[in-house]
């Protein structure tokens, strides 16, 4: 098909939102180097007499999470940028934090991915040898007045 392309690791984004839900302003984390979505429903038992013998299951409450690398660095001041401050300083304190992990910037037409209210879980900072030094990090949705979503920004948005 003509107009076919691969999407690459490297166009995927986690955004901040700096505003409201209803009038979002979203930061690119630009610092980030490794990102994965989950999106894992729970599988519930149906099974009944009249299935012939097979299991049958529905979808249930969904578990989805962000997990991300993010690169610390800071510049000539010493200090980090607002995204790594955003996103550690939410992580201590335990405070939530709107984000958003899509495949292109969420603004961009026929962008998708999970939308969610998060807190964060999990900081572990790598400190290895050979690499520059990173905080490994697990934004999963918390209790918020907006529940999370799969984003889809539609064409002329």
């Amino acid at each position: 098909m003509a107009g076919e392309y691969v999407l690459m690791g490297f166009d995927g984004v986690l955004q901040r939102n700096t505003g409201t839900y209803a009038s979002p302003t979203w930061s690119a984390c630009t610092n980030i180097r490794n990102l994965s979505v989950e999106y894992k429903p729970a599988e519930i038992d149906v099974t009944r007499r009249g299935s012939g013998g097979y299991v049958e299951t529905e979808t249930g409450l969904v578990e989805t999470s962000i997990q991300f690398d993010l690169m610390l660095i800071k510049d000539e001041n010493g200090a980090f940028p607002a995204d790594i401050n955003a996103l550690v300083d939410a992580a201590i304190a335990q405070t939530s934090i709107e984000l958003a992990a899509t495949d292109l910037p969420i603004a961009s037409e026929g962008a998708e991915g999970l939308r969610a209210t998060c807190k964060l879980f999990g900081l572990t900072r790598a400190e290895q040898l050979t690499d520059g030094m990173s905080v490994t990090l697990t934004a999963k949705p918390t209790y918020a007045a907006n529940p999370p979503s799969w984003h889809k920004t539609a064409e002329g948005s």
